[in-house]
C-alpha cells in the first residue's frame, strides 16, 4: 500500500497541439482533465505497476470535490480532508513538436484546520498497513512548512519509511525530521540553500544527505538522475525518447522507486525501475500515465552505475 499526499491539488488540463506557436490560436487535438499535483501522479503510476493506493490532502470547492470524484474513478482510493476554498487549476499545452507551456496556478488559501485535521488522519488513519508514503508538491498559501515536517514526524513515529518530492521552507522543515529520502530537481533541492542549482548535482545530493535526508535524489530530466544514499552514490543514465508529454515524468519516476522499494529491491534496482518508469510517462498525454510492458522493455536500457565518492 503506497499513500500519497498532495498537499495542494489541481485540476489537471491538458491540451494536444500540432505546433506550439505563440501568438496563434492553437486548436487542440486532443484534450485531458485529470485530477492532478504530483501525489495524484504518482499514485496514478503506482496504481499501473500494481500497488495498492491511497490518496489523501486538501481540497475545495467544486473543483476539489471534482478531483474526488475522479480520483475514485480512477480508483486511486481518495481520503481528502475539505478545505473550503476552491482547489487550482494547471494547464499544460503539449505539442507534437516535443515543446509545452505550462501554467500552474498557486491556489487560493486553504485553512490551517483542516492541515491539522489531514495530519490527524495521518496519524490516526492513513499510515496503518502503509508500506511507503509519499508526500509530493508544494503546500498552499498561508500554511505553515512546520506541516510537512510534522508528517515527517508521523511516519516516523510510525516507522513507515517516506519520501518527500517539495521545495522551499516546506522542504527545509521536512529535513528536519529526517525523511527516508528527498527527491527534486536542481532548482527544487537548491531553494534549501544547501547548494547552487547550476552546481554539481552530485555534491548538491550529498549536502541534502548531510541536512537529514536518508537519501537524496535528484532528478535531470532526459539525461537522468544522480542518487546518493550514505557512503554510496550513483548515476542513472535513461534512453533518449520523443517526448508526448514530459509533465509528470518525475512523478512516474518516484512512482517506480517507492513501489520497487515497497516490494524490497535494493537501492540500485529501485532506480533502474524509477528510470523506467520515468521514462515510459513520456509516451503518454496524461501526467503518471505508464504502461506497464513499456517499463518492463525500458529497464532493460536504463543504466544505473555506481560512482566514486
Amino acid at each position: 500500500m503506497i499513500l500519497c499526499v498532495t498537499p495542494n491539488p489541481a485540476v489537471d488540463r491538458t491540451a494536444r497541439v500540432n505546433r506550439v506557436v505563440f501568438g496563434q490560436i492553437l486548436r487542440p487535438l486532443e484534450v485531458l482533465a485529470l485530477p492532478g499535483g504530483k501525489g495524484l501522479n504518482v499514485a496514478r503510476a503506482a496504481r499501473a505497476l500494481g500497488a495498492e493506493v491511497v490518496t489523501s490532502g486538501v481540497v475545495g470547492g467544486h473543483a476539489g470535490r471534482w478531483i474526488v470524484e475522479e480520483a475514485a474513478r480512477e480508483g486511486l482510493n481518495p481520503h481528502f480532508v475539505e478545505g473550503g476554498n476552491e482547489s487550482r487549476t494547471a494547464y499544460v499545452v503539449a505539442g507534437d513538436d516535443g515543446r509545452s507551456v505550462i501554467v500552474y496556478e498557486r491556489g487560493l488559501e486553504q485553512p490551517e484546520a483542516a492541515f491539522d485535521e489531514l495530519l490527524m488522519r495521518l496519524r490516526n488513519e492513513l499510515l496503518a498497513g502503509s508500506s511507503f508514503a509519499v508526500f509530493a508538491g508544494g503546500l498552499p498559501a498561508g500554511v505553515d512548512p512546520s506541516f510537512l515536517g510534522r508528517m515527517v514526524a508521523a511516519c516516523n513515529h510510525a516507522r513507515v519509511p517516506c519520501l518527500v518530492d517539495s521545495h522551499g521552507p516546506g522542504l527545509q522543515a521536512a529535513l528536519a525530521e529526517r525523511p527516508s529520502i528527498v527527491k527534486g530537481t536542481k532548482d527544487e533541492l537548491a531553494e534549501t540553500g544547501l547548494g547552487p542549482a547550476d552546481g554539481d548535482p552530485m555534491r548538491l545530493a550529498k549536502a541534502v544527505v548531510k541536512a537529514g535526508a536518508g537519501a537524496c535524489i535528484v532528478t535531470l530530466g532526459a539525461r537522468g538522475a544522480v542518487a546518493c544514499s550514505g557512503a554510496d552514490r550513483w548515476r542513472v543514465s535513461v534512453p533518449a525518447q520523443r517526448p508526448v508529454n514530459s509533465v509528470g515524468a518525475g512523478d512516474a519516476f518516484t512512482a517506480g522507486l517507492v513501489v520497487a522499494l515497497a516490494e524490497s529491491c535494493p537501492f540500485d534496482e529501485a532506480l533502474r525501475r524509477a528510470g523506467a518508469t520515468g521514462t515510459a510517462s513520456v509516451f503518454e498525454l496524461g501526467a503518471g500515465f505508464v504502461n506497464p510492458e513499456t517499463v518492463r522493455q525500458l529497464a532493460a536500457k536504463v543504466r544505473v552505475r555506481r560512482v566514486a565518492t
